[in-house]
């Protein structure tokens, strides 16, 4: 399964034509991934969780609302991410790197050599090199790939956890964890992104290569890679203290987001509280030029932490216990970052805090940074349906969520949900919103 690092290391603990496939409330879901507009033709992926051990990825019409599978059902697919040019896409199977790319019938593998597992999610730079977090030995470390199945480690720390990587332009931005016995310490740290390295050589997924390095990891004869980012040239620029942070999302070289999140829970728990942070760099009042022997230069950018707001989630869509739980864990959860707007979901009920919470149901939520409150965007009419953190596309945002029975639909008011029509053509429909 897809390491979506949960960040805690314990918890303690319609109106259309057909028949609609019923489901058991609460344990499948349904929820678009990613867009494409390959051949002309806007289509969206759809990520169907049947169970833990069946998750199927379909293809999907918005106008017609057919949808035809993008993979066998042998697949386990979680992180899928488009490719540059829109010409495939990629995922995790079971801890293994696949590309599926539109002109090809099936996905490849990325076989490696390097002893590298927990693959957080891929970050393409172009239509052949990628980076991404994992661990190797016990901690996280940052590290970049090619089509080929080459690896090589870019940010490696002894005794650190290093993850979540963002590359703007020519600076790598990440998170790094010093580990403790109270839980650790957290900093924002920025590096120089080294020019890509992409042997053109090297057919997809070297034979002769990979047994060569197999060969020499079972005769204890492999020798680690150095990172190419030097110590010397990490720069701490923000410091969280004890505060855990994750998932950080880089809109550009000043600023961007991550989320915060509770050190332990209690096995009593029901919701876990997060935290959504502006990280941001300005200079001091003024900017004045300051005179250093010889030279003058401005006064050095200072980078700063704001709490937005806080929401939580239900702690069964988490838990490896549950039968709600998650494939992708938080993935589908996480806010969505859409210029002056960040679309969330929340199980607290905003519109009325007063109430009782007996309802852990997500609904869809919207903070407007320039205004800086928070509007309800939708919820869900039927108790313990919740959705899910929206994609959108053109001037529409889509989003999924936990699917109803067909007696449970209500006339509309669109939930996530899949159905036969008259054609025997399978169809899913997904509530959308304007803006």
């Amino acid at each position: 399964m897809l390491s979506a690092h949960i960040f805690i290391k314990k918890i303690w603990l319609s109106t259309l034509t057909g028949l609609f496939i019923s489901r058991i409330h609460g344990e499948e879901f349904l929820y678009p991934v990613a867009a494409t507009g390959y051949e002309n033709e806007q289509k969206v992926y759809i990520l169907y969780q049947k169970s833990l051990t069946h998750i199927e990825l379909w293809l999907w019409d918005p106008l017609t609302k057919a949808a035809t599978k993008a993979l066998l059902s042998t697949f386990t697919p979680a992180g899928v991410k488009m490719l540059p040019q829109d010409i495939g896409f990629s995922f995790i199977d079971n801890g293994r790197i696949k590309i599926k790319m539109h002109s090809k019938r099936s996905p490849k593998s990325l076989e490696w050599y390097e002893p590298v597992y927990d693959i957080g999610n891929l970050a393409w730079i172009d239509a052949s090199c990628y980076y991404f977090h994992a661990k190797q030995q016990e901690h996280y470390g940052i590290f970049q790939g090619t089509l080929h199945g080459e690896i090589d480690p870019l940010v490696i720390k002894k005794g650190k956890d290093c993850m979540y990587p963002n590359k703007i332009e020519s600076t790598l931005f990440y998170i790094e964890r010093t580990p403790d016995m109270q839980g650790g310490s957290y900093a924002l740290m920025r590096a120089p992104y080294p020019p890509t390295i992409c042997n053109p050589i090297n057919p997809f997924n070297n034979t002769q290569d990979f047994e060569r390095h197999v060969s020499e990891l079972l005769s204890n004869n492999f020798q680690q890679k150095e990172p190419f980012i030097g110590i010397s040239e990490h720069e701490k620029i923000l410091d969280f203290g004890t505060q855990p942070v994750a998932f950080l999302y880089m809109l550009s070289d000043h600023d961007g987001f991550c989320i915060g999140h509770p050190t332990h829970l209690d096995r009593h728990d029901i919701v876990m509280p997060l935290t959504c942070y502006y990280v941001y760099r300005m200079t001091l009042s003024g900017s004045v030029s300051v005179s250093v022997g010889n030279e003058r230069s401005l006064v050095t950018p200072m980078w700063h932490l704001q709490e937005l707001f806080t929401f939580q989630i239900p702690l069964e869509l988490l838990l490896p216990e549950s039968s709600s739980r998650l494939y992708e864990s938080i993935l589908p959860l996480l806010p969505y970052y859409d210029q002056e707007a960040i679309y969330f979901v929340d199980s607290a009920d905003r519109v009325h805090p007063e109430r009782t919470q007996t309802d852990t149901a997500l609904a869809l939520y919207c903070y407007h940074r320039s205004q800086k409150n928070i509007t309800l965007i939708s919820r869900a009419l039927q108790t313990q349906q919740s959705y899910f953190a929206p994609l959108r596309i053109g001037n529409r945002l889509l989003f999924g969520g936990s699917a109803l029975h067909e007696d449970g639909r209500q006339p509309g008011t669109p939930t996530p949900g899949m159905w036969l029509n008259e054609q025997g053509l399978l169809c899913i429909e997904l509530p959308s919103i304007q803006i």
